[in-house]
């Protein structure tokens, strides 16, 4: 049961573009052992943060709305949204190297790579990650799959016959949905808008302790770019500016002095 709070409830466009009001934190997002994982709606009602501000008010990332969202899922359909998950998405798409299991399953487990952390001159192996709020993390998989999931989001989701999205609620996904102020990178459905050098990117990164993971395609341009780092304090930034830059190089256009640009809105901290 989501609380009562600033007279509006929280819906699913909010959760999809974090706009829902929660606050957010991350003690207890990550877990030493299986003995951490619990059912999904047990685990919302305990950690559920609270409700700080009005929903559609601006974006602030929330790990937790997002398994509120995969909890309406189980809600809807009457299934674990792990399964719904399997069977709707990622066995068509042929996804068979990614995986919610925590720990992996001999299938997959010997092709995991280890997660490393630099300490004393020396790479140590952590080891495996496990994600009590599993939906917002716990996904395991590999660059082909995710190049396969890149595809079927630029063909308006069919890949290879198998279709996962009408044409049109692809193409609805992948539209703005909320923006926090005009002119600046907002969200569509799920999605992060990255775009740069006027050039249309989504996508989401994604991080543990040890991997640093970014997933973005480009609509207008049949491109995807999947990258994943196994060390902690990896960071993609850089690749993904630098990627950019090459491949659209930013084309300089109209500019404003300070003194017609009001900047008193922007103070602050």
């Amino acid at each position: 049961e989501v609380p009562e709070a600033f007279g509006a409830p929280v819906t699913l466009a909010d959760l999809m573009t974090h706009s829902a009001g929660f606050d957010e934190y991350v003690i207890g997002l990550f877990g030493r052992d299986a003995a951490t994982l619990q059912p999904l709606g047990q685990l919302l009602e305990e950690q559920l943060p609270a409700r700080i501000r009005a929903p559609g008010d601006l974006i602030s990332y929330s790990n937790h709305g997002t398994a509120l969202a995969a909890y309406v899922v189980e809600q809807v359909t009457g299934e674990p949204w792990r399964s719904w998950v399997e069977r709707e998405i990622l066995e068509p798409l042929g996804l068979d190297s990614t995986s919610f299991s925590q720990p992996l399953g001999e299938r997959l487990a010997g092709r995991l790579s280890e997660g490393y952390r630099h300490q004393g001159g020396a790479f140590e192996a952590g080891g495996f990650e496990y994600i009590p709020l599993a939906p917002a993390g716990a996904a395991s998989s590999s660059a082909n799959d995710m190049a396969r999931l890149a595809r079927a989001y630029l063909n308006l989701g069919e890949l290879e016959g198998k279709r996962i999205l009408s044409e049109q609620a692809a193409r609805t996904m992948q539209e703005t949905l909320f923006r926090s102020a005009e002119g600046v990178n907002g969200m569509a459905h799920g999605f992060m808008e990255l775009d740069r050098n006027g050039v249309r990117i989504l996508g989401h990164g994604g991080d543990t302790d040890y991997f640093h993971t970014l997933f973005v395609f480009f609509p207008e341009h049949d491109l995807g770019l999947f990258a994943s780092f196994n060390t902690a304090g990896a960071d993609w930034t850089a690749l993904f500016e630098e990627s950019v830059d090459h491949l659209f190089p930013w084309q300089p256009g109209a500019t404003a002095s300070s003194a017609t640009v009001e900047l008193d809105s922007f103070t602050g901290w």
